[in-house]
């Protein structure tokens, strides 16, 4: 009964009289419930395990208190997100909760620390989530807490903005043996006390510490001194993290899998290679979009990263060629995917590259402005046949210089070529002649092109569906037709806007269905 939102306490109780014996879930999200009313009801929800009051602002902590009495003794989820309880009355509660195992009250602003307390007294020992993402939550008078969250796996207090470093250590002190995933996104920890924590993280996989601007080098030192061994993911966005002191970290990342470390302005050269020297045996996937980063020191790495497929240095604008070289020599083996868009990346210097980038699918080079059609050429050499998308819109490429290209792209799929003002009817001809007959999607959005030479194309473009040409001025329509002969029976969208097209001939093509 989500979004009923006529739905009334005396309605509810009178629908609970019908079927509340049976009930195993009842979603009345974004309802009027106060619920102060079901003291009323006659009987309990014996079998009722799922329960969602998200977004009832009229729910009172009265009401949580009589609807738990109904239904406690079997509740496994309880979702009461965006809500107004504080929670503090629940010492009024009768019994535990003894099945209760997820429980979410994301962003129920008026909880406080005592009502947490109050809460966990209930059904501390059977939690295995807990969402707790409240910027009034400091964790610091949990140390009043009887006992420990001995099931405790996912504990997310991403934007609780009064955490401290002392609250986080109470917390681990309670759960720390069992956590598997721990999300501090947006929050003032630093890290730094957790000297003091007694034991490790055995189980943590999952680490989120994005936008954490008070995190310092020290304080990552610490974090990863505890749960290092086991950690997959670790998520770095937006901190002041350069990674240079990781040289003191006693041991490996053995099981890291994913690094974001996106926007980390501080992030050095020297602090990546530290990095990797911990867990580039591991990585999959790495993303330093928007860092400082060069690559060119990275000849100095001891080994290689052997199981990267996702690269992600979008807008890193000190990446040099050399750079990319060195990168590349480490990781291209398995390379699935590479954003290098926004770089000043020529291409060129790929030449030097030994080998070939043979996994290596998704390629963005969008607004490589430095990009050349001799260093598209390099670069097709190496992944050519098995690249499905390619995104080189707003470049100068030509197309002209791919006459050179050794070869076809038998896989490519998805091309995007929009903006490229530079692009010529012949360098589109050569590139269709490279692709054509796989292409799936064209962008050619506010290009030169007029599309009148594509006559001299051998074949057809058989499984081309999306194809956009808007704002292409010079498009005639000669062009347009030479076009729709190639593609146009299994043409499923084909965008047009702001040409000069007439469609005056456009009767000799016998596909056409012109739309009013």
């Amino acid at each position: 009964m989500s979004y009923c939102r006529h739905l009334t306490d005396k309605g509810l109780l009178q629908i609970l009289q019908v079927c509340g014996s049976t009930l195993r879930s009842l979603e009345i999200e974004c309802t009027n419930i106060t619920g102060a009313n079901l003291s009323e009801y006659k009987g309990t929800l014996p079998c009722l395990e799922n329960l969602t009051l998200s977004r009832c602002f009229q729910l009172t902590n009265k009401g949580l208190l009589q609807i738990l009495q109904l239904c406690g003794s079997t509740l496994r989820y309880l979702n009461i997100v965006d809500t107004n309880i504080t929670g503090e009355n629940l010492s009024e509660y009768k019994g535990t909760l003894p099945c209760l195992e997820n429980l979410n009250m994301r962003y129920c602003k008026q909880l406080t620390n005592k009502g947490l307390l109050q809460i966990l007294q209930l059904c501390g020992s059977t939690l295995r989530s807990l969402d707790i993402s409240v910027k009034n939550i400091t964790g610091e008078n949990l140390s009043e807490y009887k006992g420990t969250l001995p099931c405790l796996e996912n504990l997310n207090m991403s934007y609780c903005y009064q955490l401290t470093d002392k609250g986080l250590l109470q917390i681990l002190q309670f759960c720390g043996s069992t956590l598997r995933s721990l999300n501090l996104i947006e929050t003032e920890i630093t890290g730094e006390n957790l000297s003091k924590y007694n034991g490790i993280l055995p189980c943590l996989e999952i680490l989120n510490m994005s936008y954490c601007t008070q995190l310092t080098n020290k304080g990552l030192l610490q974090i990863l001194q505890l749960c290092g061994s086991t950690l997959r993911s670790l998520n770095l966005i937006e901190t002041e993290i350069t990674g240079e002191n990781l040289s003191e970290y006693k041991g490996a990342l053995p099981c890291l899998e994913i690094l974001n470390m996106r926007y980390c302005k501080q992030l050095t050269d020297k602090g990546l290679l530290q990095i990797l020297q911990l867990c580039g045996s591991t990585l999959r996937s790495l993303n330093l979009f928007e860092t400082e980063i060069t690559g060119e020191n990275l000849s100095e790495y001891k080994g290689t990263l052997p199981c990267l497929e996702n690269l992600n240095m979008f807008c890193c604008r000190h990446l040099t060629d050399k750079g990319l070289l060195q990168i590349l020599q480490l990781c291209g083996s398995k390379l699935i995917f590479l954003d290098i868009s926004e770089t000043n990346i020529t291409g060129e210097y790929l030449s030097e590259y030994k080998g070939t980038l043979p996994c290596l699918e998704n390629l963005n080079m969008n607004y490589c402005r430095h990009l050349t059609d001799k260093g598209l050429l390099q670069i097709l050499q190496l992944c050519g046949s098995t690249l499905r998308s390619l995104d080189i819109g707003c470049t100068n490429i030509t197309g002209e210089y791919l006459s050179e290209y050794k070869g076809t792209l038998p896989c490519l799929e998805i091309l995007n070529m929009r903006y490229c003002k530079h692009l010529t009817d012949r360098g589109l001809l050569q590139i269709l002649q490279l692709c054509g007959s796989t292409l799936r999607s064209l962008n050619l959005l506010k290009t030169e092109i007029t599309g009148e030479n594509l006559s001299e194309y051998k074949g057809t473009l058989p499984c081309l569906e999306n194809l956009n040409m808007s704002y292409c001025i010079h498009l005639t329509d000669k062009g347009l037709l030479q076009i729709l002969q190639l593609c146009g029976s299994t043409l499923r969208s084909l965008n047009i806007v702001d040409t000069n097209i007439t469609k005056n001939n456009l009767s000799e093509y016998s596909h056409l269905r012109v739309a009013s």
